[in-house]
């Protein structure tokens, strides 16, 4: 039986208003979580363009593709590559988070001439063109020179 003039919950209701707060919370959590991690995915075909396009413009600048684990090579590379914010996790970053960049074919300029592929690269890490979620997944790609 109530008293007259008190309200409030029982302990009842509020462990009801907790675990419903709580899987809501939950839900919500993971429903952030996917939303970012399909963004990211998103943004991933988008980044290898922005790479071939940098390698190119390394390439007709410099006349070589960027072997980015030579210290000369990360420096300039900068100045032509960022990747987006959402897919670094360091200050400094060449390249996304997870993903190697290596020149399989070195350009060689001897009767290279506009239009020809003088060079290739491969990128590694999921998501290279499309996500997987496979970290060794592998894209190679040839450099024009234009």
């Amino acid at each position: 039986m109530r008293r007259a003039g008190l309200s409030g919950f029982t302990f009842v209701e509020t462990l009801v208003a907790v675990a419903i707060a709580s899987l809501v919370s939950a839900a919500g959590f993971l429903a952030v979580r996917s939303y970012q991690n399909s963004q990211r995915a998103a943004q991933y075909p988008v980044e290898m363009g922005r790479i071939l396009a940098a390698s190119r413009a390394f390439l007709k600048d410099h006349r070589h593709l960027p072997q980015l684990s030579t210290t000369q090579d990360a420096a300039l590379w900068t100045g032509y590559y960022r990747p987006a914010s959402n897919l670094v996790t360091a200050a400094g970053q060449l390249l996304p988070a997870g993903w190697q960049y290596v020149v399989i074919r070195p350009y060689l300029p001897s009767g290279v001439t506009t239009g020809a592929f003088p060079g290739q690269i491969r990128v590694i890490g999921s998501g290279c063109d499309q996500y997987d979620g496979n970290p060794q997944a592998a894209c190679d790609y040839a450099v024009p020179f234009y």
